[in-house]
């Protein structure tokens, strides 16, 4: 096997162990009810339940969020979505969804990270290389996470 192989398949078996993981620990989250902004957000707001996908529809439903100027549209068009194709506004499903959405966006800013950072392209292919440099990736995803508001 050559040494990029190597790296792509120990890097691959961190990052399904990492999303595994993740999955477990934000799964629990999943019954507990709508809390907090989701009430005005999800529950009371009627334009997330599309009648059809018509042009007016979904742009309703992008800007239909209360919570600020900025609308959150691709946030309400998610939720949107969700909900059409579910039929109700189950707190399960939506929960659900957020988390597989949440994973999908950290593997794709989990690989662009490693194509931009030269840090990551080094030729150590040891076990605790992978390790720390995919752990200081998701500290990074996680920190920025917390600490800006963008979900």
């Amino acid at each position: 096997m050559t040494s990029h192989l190597k790296y792509s398949t120990k890097i691959t078996v961190v990052l399904i162990c990492l999303l595994t993981i993740a999955l477990i620990i934000y799964s629990k989250g999943v019954d507990g009810p709508y809390v907090l902004d989701d009430i005005p957000n999800l529950v009371d707001n009627q334009s997330l339940i599309l009648n059809g996908l018509d042009f007016k529809s979904i742009k309703n439903a992008a800007m239909s969020s209360p919570s600020s100027i900025f609308y959150r549209p691709i946030s309400m068009l998610t939720f949107a979505a969700n909900f059409t194709f579910a039929g109700n506004k189950d707190p399960y499903s939506a929960k659900f969804t957020n988390i597989l959405i949440h994973l999908f966006i950290g593997v794709g800013i989990f690989l662009l990270v490693f194509e931009i950072f030269p840090y990551f392209h080094l030729d150590d292919i040891s076990n605790r290389s992978i390790c720390n440099k995919t752990l200081f990736i998701f500290d990074y995803i996680k920190s920025l996470w917390i600490n800006l508001v963008f979900h």
